[in-house]
């Protein structure tokens, strides 16, 4: 974004009213507003073209970890999940992954599978600006946070930063994030052999979204909402408030791999001599396909590329890898922040 002028911008004062913060009250609000979803329709196909931008700061997407398992109540008919944020994110301690741990740890094939199903899988968010909505065009124009999964995440990289071969073959790195010189994404989802698939997924050519600079960063400001807000401790549930919810779901789980009562013994190790699950009665399979009432935000996509699928040798816990909390790239899209 060279040769623009941002000199006249009163950047400090529009960002001092800004007024976004995240409580922990929000953390457990699944119908928030302020999050953007593809749209699908009875095929599970759906698309939208959206604009990738920066938050208030620059800072392009943060990465998250996050548990989804569950189990089902039959007493009650009825499942039981746990889908939360890993505070591995920010480096704390995670009972999930302490689960996980132990159950790999027992050393066989059935406990290493038994143990994927508690493994932690990586989101990612960041800002968007909605400029086509077919499922549901009152979005269109308006700045929403977004959560993507690894996938795209590496075509966006790869848009961002190609390789030499590439290079050599013509391609230019494009702004992704730039409101002015960057490009637009057509999103395509699908459902190919029973997972969500993006492979179809569209770098469009660039263009810009604004009149000129002042314009950008107005909206960017007034709108977009910051990142470091989900990266902060009270954004986290704590590890006890996590082992409550995981001990709630792990009382009807029935593993599907393992001994019940060895797998027993591994939670009773984990969450506490007194943990009762209800391993001795296995006449109700875990259903696989969950199908939710509640927006797909609680639905953890399918991730295809599985978390922690090559974990570290069996003497070294996980909680113990460096978490990489906020991801910038080295590309210089954001550098009419950098200067403010």
């Amino acid at each position: 974004m060279a040769g623009l002028d941002f000199g006249n911008m009163n950047w400090d004062s529009l960002e001092k009213n800004l007024g976004t913060n995240v409580t922990s009250k929000d953390k457990k609000n699944y119908n928030d507003e302020r999050i953007w979803k593809l749209g699908r329709d009875e095929n599970d196909n759906g698309g939208a073209i959206i604009r990738l931008l920066p938050d208030p700061s620059g800072t392009p997407f943060i990465q998250r970890y996050n548990h989804a398992f569950q189990s089902f109540d039959n007493v009650n008919k009825k499942k039981r999940w746990y889908i939360n944020i890993s505070p591995e994110t920010i480096g704390e301690t995670c009972p999930v992954s302490e689960l996980w741990s132990a159950l790999y740890n027992i050393g066989t094939e059935e406990g290493k599978k038994e143990a994927k199903k508690f493994g932690r899988k990586i989101k990612f968010m960041c800002n968007i600006k909605v400029i086509k909505d077919p499922s549901n065009p009152q979005n269109e124009g308006k700045i929403f946070l977004w959560e993507f999964g690894t996938k795209l995440k590496d075509k966006f990289m790869a848009a961002l930063q190609p390789s030499e071969s590439e290079i050599a073959m013509g391609e230019e790195p494009k702004e992704l994030f730039n409101p002015l010189t960057g490009c637009n994404v057509k999103l395509k989802i699908a459902k190919v052999a029973g997972y969500l698939n993006y492979d179809a997924t569209e770098i469009m050519p660039a263009s810009s979204l604004y009149r000129d600079g002042e314009e950008a960063k107005a909206d960017i400001i007034e709108n977009a909402h910051k990142l470091s807000e989900f990266m902060k401790p009270e954004a986290f549930e704590t590890y006890e408030e996590l082992k409550s919810k995981m001990k709630y779901v792990l009382e009807m789980y029935q593993p599907e791999f393992v001994d019940p009562v060895q797998f027993k013994n591994v939670v009773s190790t984990v969450m506490g001599a007194n943990m009762v699950t209800n391993t001795e009665s296995v006449q109700t399979p875990v259903q696989e396909t969950p199908q939710f009432s509640e927006p797909v935000q609680e639905t953890p996509e399918p991730v295809q590329t599985p978390v922690q699928e090559t974990p570290e040798p069996v003497q070294t816990p996980v909680q113990e890898q460096s978490v990489q909390t906020s991801t910038h790239t080295s590309d210089d899209s954001l550098s009419f922040l950098d200067d403010l």
